[in-house]
């Protein structure tokens, strides 16, 4: 938190919500854990009196791939990968990493397939997942990554007798 005297600040708040800790790192700089499910003004209460932000602050949550995907195979390449839903959220932002070249795919829901990624994906490979929510226009951090395996190689397929016109 930027602003000036800040020195013996007693409490900060995130739309009335205290702030989890703070440092007063200078008379004109604050370091504060946001606490959880805060959004609104800001406030800073010093010696001299409360005093209020400007504009409203928003916490962008982190979401992250289900557990159930992580260092675990695909059955298939087209498998649904989905992250924990945010409420609210506008768009969900999943950036893949694979031999060094990184992909996203922006969807409004929380899934998406290693398919739908420009260029696709191949068998055999190790991808590195993680995802961005947008919320009120901005978006937030990434999650926690994700390694996803691919099949080593494609499923195999039968033709049916049937299918043969024998």
């Amino acid at each position: 938190i930027f602003g000036a005297n800040f020195t013996g600040a007693t409490a900060v708040k995130f739309g009335g919500t205290n702030a989890t800790s703070f440092t007063v790192v200078d008379a004109n700089t604050i370091t504060a854990v946001v606490g959880a499910g805060a959004s609104g003004q800001i406030s800073v209460t010093t010696p001299l009196g409360t005093v209020n932000s400007a504009t409203s602050f928003s916490l962008i949550p982190l979401t992250t791939i289900n557990s159930s995907y992580c260092n675990n195979t695909l059955s298939a390449l087209n498998t649904g990968i989905v992250c924990n839903s945010i409420s609210g959220s506008q768009m969900y932002r999943f950036k893949v990493i694979s031999d060094g070249i990184e992909r996203t795919f922006e969807t409004a829901t929380n899934s998406f397939r290693l398919t739908d990624l420009v260029g696709s994906a191949n068998y055999g490979k190790v991808y590195s997942v993680n995802v961005s929510v947008k919320f009120n226009d901005v978006w937030g951090g990434y999650g926690a990554t994700c390694i996803v395996n691919t099949p080593t190689t494609p499923p195999l397929t039968k033709i049916k007798s049937t299918q043969c016109g024998v």
